[in-house]
């Protein structure tokens, strides 16, 4: 089934209205602030992969996905101004001048690695800030017009390469454990919930679904699993909280990996359960030390 632009728009509109009518009919979604495209987007998200699991292929056009995300991240960098630098005080300003200064020196490297080997510098833009620093979805966009505007091959390759170090991120969040800055929870549901789906997957069918080695180590999903999903002001607080935050994280990865249109959803499935944290916390508060049912939320 094939929907067009503007049937694919009025769909996306649909969305946005149920998960508004969810936020405002179900009251701790209301008291949890959970944003309503999310909702909506989730609900969708599950009618879809149910769709494609039971034979029901949807194909939506995508031809203004390009603009509206564009869109969307220049409405959250013109939420950015002085004043926030100003309320974070030195710290915050030296971190921002931090930021730029790696940015320049990760193309000035990658700039000067790739003359070195007698390529084109943008092959350099690509293995330096926009990856490293945009990530995935950065790489994956600007491969294209590399490839299309100066006539460039194998970026999209380059760009999946220079986003992803699996292995060294794997060595690096066993450091973080052994040091215990993170714990294992968090990174061992995280891993759990991509690699056991993938391989059951896998078995069944090896043709149609990636092996889990392959979901483990490609992508974000190392540098989430350690990294960023263990972010201790966004994530669960709890221990049975992490591990089915972490769960939930890599089977949302796996789902959208295998059924969805985005060739990374590390980002995405963060910060759907980034929202998703303080309701799991309300539910997996441990018991208090006196008391015979656990403490959920504040009176």
């Amino acid at each position: 089934m094939q929907f067009s632009a503007m049937e694919t728009l009025m769909i996306a509109l649909l969305v946005l209205g149920t998960g508004q009518w969810l936020v405002h009919r179900i009251s701790i979604l209301s008291r949890l602030n959970m944003p309503e495209p999310v909702v909506g987007g989730l609900l969708a998200t599950i009618i879809v992969t149910g769709l494609q699991i039971g034979g029901v292929s949807l194909t939506f056009d995508e031809s203004m996905k390009v603009p509206s995300m564009l869109f969307f991240f220049g409405a959250v960098g013109l939420a950015a101004d002085f004043r926030l630098l100003k309320q974070g005080g030195w710290a915050m300003l030296l971190f921002a001048v931090l930021v730029i200064v790696l940015v320049a020196l990760q193309d000035l490297a990658g700039v000067g690695m790739a003359k070195l080997m007698g390529l084109e510098p943008y092959y350099g833009l690509i293995g330096g800030s926009v990856t490293m620093t945009g990530g995935h979805g950065t790489g994956a966009a600007w491969a294209s017009v590399f490839e299309k505007d100066f006539g460039l091959t194998g970026v999209s390759e380059l760009a999946a390469a220079s986003a992803t170090f699996g292995l060294a991120f794997l060595l690096g969040g066993l450091y973080l454990i052994s040091r215990k800055i993170i714990t294992w929870h968090i990174p061992l549901g995280f891993l759990a919930g991509l690699g056991l789906p993938a391989l059951l997957a896998w078995l069944i069918d090896p043709v149609r679904f990636a092996d889990p080695l392959f979901q483990l180590f490609s992508g974000g999903a190392m540098l989430g699993a350690f990294f960023i999903a263990t972010d201790p002001v966004s994530a669960a607080t709890s221990r049975m909280g992490r591990l089915i935050y972490a769960l939930l994280i890599g089977l949302l990865i796996w789902v959208i990996r295998s059924f969805g249109g985005y060739p990374d959803a590390v980002a995405f499935s963060v910060l759907l359960l980034n929202l998703s944290a303080p309701f799991i916390d309300y539910y997996t508060q441990p018991r208090t030390y006196g008391h015979k049912s656990s403490n959920r939320g504040v009176s």
